[in-house]
């Protein structure tokens, strides 16, 4: 799974380097309103894995680890956020 994860390059939005044709995990801190607009449009929107490393050092390590490969999460602070079931469970 590590060996998947790749930098990318883009001008304005991250959202330009984003093939929607696959699937994919957009891993950010925050995304600008037209990111956002963009993800929803192409109905992507769970794919955006909202990282807060300062928070949480470990963050990306047990994403990986745990719950990566298996679903879209949020993971911050010590809860996940299944924006799915619109619930908060401790992490």
């Amino acid at each position: 799974m590590v060996k998947k994860i790749k930098p990318t390059s883009f001008r304005l939005d991250k959202t330009e380097a984003i093939d929607f044709g696959k699937e994919f995990f957009l891993l950010d801190n925050e995304l600008f309103d037209s990111e956002i607009n963009t993800l929803k449009r192409h109905n992507v929107y769970d794919s955006w894995i909202e990282l807060n490393l300062m928070n949480n050092p470990d963050q990306l390590l047990d994403l990986v680890n745990n719950e990566l490969s298996k679903t879209k999460k949020v993971l911050g602070g010590g809860e996940i956020y299944d924006r799915r079931r619109q619930k908060n469970r401790i992490y």
